[in-house]
């Protein structure tokens, strides 16, 4: 653009084509700030033709009050000594158009050569869109920081290859006690702080897990600042890139006041067997206050994650595609990096309907136990590859909440336990109504449990399972056949 003002004898035509085809505003003055050329595009900026503003003085028409003292100094200034402070550079200040507004621009004024007296050239860029984005971006960004910060849990972002975090939300600084800079500075920060006990198999299953492209979750213990234990709940998010793992998010929950409680409710097991029957009413006082507990934290912490964080990430992504829609195409910069936090939003949205997912199913309160239990299968079967043949009656199953809530979480510790210990190959669950009773039977061909383990210390999750059918009146039954099985049979009231 500039190479036209060093011609000496640039014909007229060719320098009419050149101011016309400028996408900036190009303005040229005289020794006396007097305009002499004003392009097409100044025109639309400022509002002035160019015969309008022909002759008039720069001072008087495009340079707010406040800037023209100090702009006449400048312009004196360089005719006495011939130094500008301003020249050859690019700068930013604010310009006014004709009806009086004020706006942002970006400046470069350049001295036309072999001109005596001399004459100036000024390049302006209207600011305007870009520091609107440039505000709309700050304003979402901060919103989407506010919506991690209010999640009640530690939002965080790692490298998949180097297990580097490259984002903790301040949460960890309030539940661990460890600055921020720890995670994001300190190599191996993560692993050093898991709990003796626990790192080698949280680290090991992680790595493993990453490895495999899958989605996880698991709970562990951490060691807080002050030394004392936190047990945390991690759900973690595989991110693929070109067909491999590239990074890892996901949310650690303190479930320390959950394991408390199912510690607690261990203890009261233990004392059960010491006391016999005359414990049996307060233990399963305990196991159902405890079970309402855990149901109402998942139901409470399930919605208010679909409900209100899900609501406002969508309302951030209209926003933002808004945003898309009202930047002009010049502005790439602003357009690439809305266009990222759009693709980190819908990568949080689905990351918060799986996790509502997980915590409670909604399709239970929506559809009842028969199609939940027929989505766990299919869940059940699509992340561990074992086949699950399904037989259910038709209808459905007319109970309240509770007891839907029981029958349906016996099922899921089923087939975490044949997941976990059964290596099966198959699983066969059927739900029939019999006299008044629903019977649901679960049964796998793996290694089959051994009666031992049926009433051993291992088997809290089973005696769990156990009560809860029992808090309803039903009763559970566990039959296994080694090296060909295991059948687990619920009955309840209908």
């Amino acid at each position: 653009m500039r190479d036209f003002l060093k011609r000496p004898k640039a014909s007229d035509a060719y320098k009419k084509a050149i101011l016309e085809s400028a996408l900036d505003c190009v303005i040229t003055i005289d020794h006396d700030g007097r305009i002499l050329e004003f392009n097409p595009v100044a025109e639309r900026t400022f509002g002035y033709t160019a015969e309008q503003i022909s002759g008039k003085k720069l001072e008087e028409t495009i340079i707010p009050p406040s800037l023209r003292e100090q702009h006449r100094r400048g312009l004196k200034n360089y005719m006495a000594t011939g130094k500008g402070p301003i020249l050859n550079k690019r700068i930013e200040m604010i310009a006014m158009r004709k009806d009086g507004a004020e706006f942002p621009v970006e400046l470069t004024v350049v001295r036309i050569p072999g001109e005596d007296p001399p004459k100036f050239c000024g390049y302006v860029r209207d600011l305007t869109d870009r520091r609107r984005a440039e505000d709309a971006l700050r304003r979402s960004r901060h919103a989407y920081a506010a919506l991690v910060e209010s999640i009640d849990g530690i939002v965080w972002e790692l490298d998949a290859q180097t297990f580097k975090f490259t984002f903790v939300s301040k949460q960890a600084e309030r539940m661990l006690g460890y600055p921020l800079e720890n995670w994001l500075e300190k190599p191996g920060f993560w692993a050093e702080h898991i709990h003796p006990d626990d790192r080698e198999w949280a680290v090991s299953f992680c790595v493993r897990a990453t490895a495999e492209k899958k989605d996880h979750q698991f709970e562990y213990r951490m060691l807080r600042a002050d030394g004392t234990v936190v047990w945390l709940h991690d759900i973690v998010t595989v991110v693929i890139e070109d067909g491999r793992p590239a990074k890892l998010r996901g949310v650690m929950v303190d479930i320390t006041e959950r394991k408390q409680a199912e510690e607690d409710l261990r203890k009261a097991h233990e004392e059960l067997d010491r006391k016999r029957k005359e414990e049996a009413r307060r233990l399963r006082g305990l196991a159902a206050r405890l079970e309402s507990a855990r149901e109402d934290e998942r139901n409470r912490v399930a919605r208010e994650i679909h409900d209100e964080l899900g609501q406002s990430l969508t309302g951030l992504k209209f926003e933002v595609s808004s945003l898309l829609k009202k930047i002009s195409p010049g502005q790439q910069e602003s357009l690439k990096k809305l266009a990222a936090m759009q693709k980190l939003i819908d990568a949080t949205i689905q990351s918060v309907r799986r996790i509502s997912a997980e915590l409670r199913p909604r399709i239970l309160d929506d559809l009842g136990l028969l199609e939940a239990i027929k989505w766990q299968a299919k869940e059940f079967q699509k992340h561990t590859g074992i086949p699950c043949a399904m037989d259910l009656p038709g209808g459905e199953i007319t109970w309240n909440q509770e007891k839907s809530t029981a029958m349906f979480r016996i099922f899921q510790e089923t087939l975490t336990n044949i997941a976990r210990h059964a290596g099966a190959a198959g699983v066969e669950v059927r739900v029939q109504k019999q006299d008044k009773q629903v019977v649901l039977e679960v049964r796998d061909n793996g290694r089959g449990i051994a009666e031992e383990r049926l009433s051993g210390s291992g088997s809290f999750g089973l005696l769990g399972m156990e009560e809860r059918a029992r808090l309803f009146g039903g009763k559970l039954s566990i039959k296994g056949v080694v090296g060909k099985g295991t059948t687990v049979t619920v009955q309840m009231p209908y």
